[in-house]
This record gives C-alpha cells, structure tokens and sequence, in this order.
C-alpha cells in the first residue's frame, strides 16, 4: 500500500472517529436532557450580620408558586434557568439569583439578598426600606435591619425617583449615603427627620438636634459640625445644648 493510500485511511479514520465521539457526546446530552431534576437546593446568603430577609422555604414557594411545582423530577431541558432566575429578581428582598444545575442532575439556586440602607417611616403612615441603590424594599417579617430611620414630611416614592433633578427622596437618599461613609457621622447619626424641606439630624448621644437646612454646602456644615462637637460639646458637655442649627454659612448656632 503505497503511502498516500495510508494517508487517506489514516484520515477516514480520524473522521470516524470524530463522528463516533460526537454521535456518544450528542447521545449523552440528550440522555441528560431527558433526565429529571433529583432535587432543588437553595442558598440564601447571609447578609453581614449573619441575618435573612427571605428563608429558603420562601424562595422555594416562589418557585412552586411561578411554576407549578417545585421543579423536582422536571425534565432538565424543560427547567428555563434563566426564566427561573428573572422571577426570583422580582422578588423585593432579592437582589441577584443564580441557577444552574450540577453534574449530578440537582438544581441549585444561590441568592444574594438586598441590603437596606434607611428605613422610611413618614407622615402618610408609609413604612419601607431603601437598599444601596436607592431601591424600596417592604420590611420583613424575620429581621428588622438596623439602619438610620428617617421620619417626617417624606414624599412618596416612584420608580424614577433618583432620576429626577429635584427631589426630596432623592436627596435624603443621598444625605444617608453621605452619613454611612463619614467615620464619625456613621457612629452618631441615628434619625433623620424632615420637615418643611429642612433635614434635621437626631444623634444617639445626648437629647440635642442638628438642623442641617438643605444639602447645599454639606461637606462645610459637617465640617463645622465636627469642630464644634471637638472644641464646644467637649467642654460643656452633650447636655448642655437642644439645637445645633447649621444652617447659617460660616457658623454654628447652638440653642439651650
């Protein structure tokens, strides 16, 4: 057999090999496919004092709920992961899902949940969370966040609110996100209440206000704030004083 001849059957015989690999690749895909769920587990990641706003027996109500059952014993190739992942995102406590399913045909949904950042308790009776990204979270029933509560003439929310060039939420949305990364500001600042447009911050030491006004100059009237509690509270002591008003460029206002 001279050698091109070799050549051809060393060839053909590749090509059938490769056919044959991927007739059993192909066989076995659709073998899998055909298989059923063996079971659904669920992981709700903690948030970061260990807490849950949604538990396990939850997400998987919801999952039953949108599809009928809770997706055990379902063929594989009828489970819509991404469909499955898109309702659990509805959910107001959560805020990303991951499904997939493992090696061993067990369907896994991993879910991070929202953190609040405020709580909204305003005039109207209203009583909801704000997450880090400004979304509204109703409160749960397993775990009350420890956030910064804010009271008062609050408008109510809408879907655009921090799109909007004017608005009160907005702005107490950003007012929160200032205190939370300021040191001191994060450790003292328990409440925050509006009224007539003005914010006005309630600490958790002492029985003192701070009228803050509005988020013009912010970074000034905390800063004047500081040096205050620095050279006035820390002489005369935190009782000594029931409204620190910041309101007025250059200068703190203290009342008894």
């Amino acid at each position: 057999m001279n050698s091109e001849a070799k050549t051809s059957l060393v060839k053909l015989g590749w090509m059938v090999g490769l056919v044959a690999t991927a007739m059993i690749i192909i066989s076995g895909v659709e073998k899998r496919s055909q298989a059923g769920a063996e079971s659904l587990e669920i992981s709700v990641h903690p948030l970061d004092d260990g807490k849950f706003l949604i538990t396990d027996k939850e997400v998987k109500k919801i999952i039953a709920n949108g599809f009928g059952s809770d997706l055990v014993g379902e063929q594989l190739k009828n489970i819509d992961v991404e469909r499955l992942e898109l309702l659990l995102e509805e959910e107001p406590f959560v805020l990303n899902a991951d499904a997939y399913v493992d090696a061993q045909n067990r369907l896994h949904v991993e879910i991070d949940q929202r953190k609040a950042l405020v709580r909204i308790m305003d005039s109207n009776g209203l009583d909801y969370y704000l997450d880090e990204n400004g979304v509204k979270m109703p409160p749960s029933k397993h775990y009350a966040a420890r956030v910064i509560v804010a009271t008062g003439n609050i408008p109510p929310y809408t879907s655009d609110y921090l799109e909007r060039k004017n608005h009160l939420l907005k702005d107490l949305f950003q007012l929160v996100n200032f205190i939370e990364n300021d040191e001191l500001l994060s450790l003292l600042i328990d409440q925050i209440h509006v009224s007539k447009g003005d914010f006005i911050l309630v600490p958790k030491i002492g029985k003192h206000k701070i009228v803050l006004g509005s988020l013009d100059m912010l970074d000034d009237k905390t800063e004047r704030l500081k040096i205050f509690y620095k050279e006035g509270i820390g002489r005369e002591g935190w009782r000594k004083y029931d409204r620190i008003d910041l309101r007025f460029e250059g200068q703190v206002v203290a009342g008894k």
